[in-house]
């Protein structure tokens, strides 16, 4: 059955610009915001922004995006203050370079994040670090500490000035000795070109070498190609498998398999990785 449309609303801005919006008592502030966009778009606004570049407020009220409007006083034919404010949209990279690694020496990172036209961002976070000169080819590097992917997603919102809020809904990470709270908002910054924005995140590569890294502000660039990436896997920036994947089957065959020789046992792994530290930091 078709939604029944209990009205409309007249949402201003200060510029003297009204619209017309078709209200439901049941929308939220987000329902009500996709929609304003959606007539911007479709009157040919030049100016339309996605929906976290937009704030509503009802008198002196903010209205928040989960609010439902009718359990704050939002009837048919209330008026609403638009303003608009400048908020990143598409995605951004960073890929880092031998001199700007977030984690220090013998690490890499690459970053994406995309904010969606519904006020969502998705955030995926990928490190690599040196942790041995020696290495065995059937080990795990995401349990050797050699690498670490985490994603988020969650809602994207404009804060104070050119503050961005993430608020972290979701997320998944792989690897091993993560000391970042998952749950914890990320903040960022706008800058004067929207090309470019600046994001505090955690990174948790550098145990072997440096330390590790914890929150660091890296500078992320709009991307209107898809990035070239190198082919050869310890290169920064080279794409590696998802982590995520689900795992194949083992060959019965291959060391570690069934059939196999077996692969590196504990007393291996833990001897890399203590005497790997240490010549990592002194290669």
């Amino acid at each position: 059955m078709a939604k029944q449309v209990e009205g409309k609303l007249c949402v201003a801005r200060a510029n003297g610009q009204q619209f017309d919006v078709k209200f439901d008592g049941s929308d939220t502030t987000l329902t009500l915001k996709a929609r304003l966009y959606d007539q911007m778009v479709e009157g040919g606004q030049s100016e339309a922004v996605q929906c976290s570049g937009m704030k509503l407020l009802h008198g002196l009220d903010i209205l928040h995006d989960d609010w439902v409007l009718k359990d704050h006083g939002i009837e048919d034919g209330a008026h609403l203050t638009l303003v608009i404010s400048s908020f990143p949209s598409g995605t951004y990279n960073f890929v880092s370079r031998r001199d700007n690694a977030p984690a220090g020496s013998n690490t890499t990172a690459r970053v994406q994040v995309s904010f969606h036209q519904d006020g969502a961002f998705s955030l995926s976070i990928h490190e690599s670090e040196i942790t041995s000169l020696v290495r065995f080819t059937d080990s795990d590097p995401y349990q050797m500490g050699e690498r670490y992917a985490h994603e988020y997603s969650g809602k994207a919102t404009a804060g104070e000035e050119k503050q961005i809020v993430l608020k972290v809904l979701d997320y998944q990470r792989k690897g091993i000795r993560f000391q970042s709270d998952p749950h914890a908002d990320l903040i960022g910054e706008m800058q004067e070109s929207m090309d470019e924005i600046r994001l505090q995140l955690p990174f948790e590569a550098g145990a072997c070498n440096e330390g590790k890294a914890g929150l660091k502000w890296i500078s992320l660039l709009k991307s209107f190609k898809e990035v070239k990436t190198s082919d050869d896997a310890d290169l920064p920036g080279a794409p590696h498998p998802d982590p995520f994947a689900p795992p194949e089957e083992p060959d019965p065959a291959a060391p570690g398999g069934p059939g196999g020789a077996g692969g590196p046992g504990p007393f291996r792994k833990f001897v890399k990785y203590v005497l790997g530290c240490a010549s990592s930091k002194t290669a």
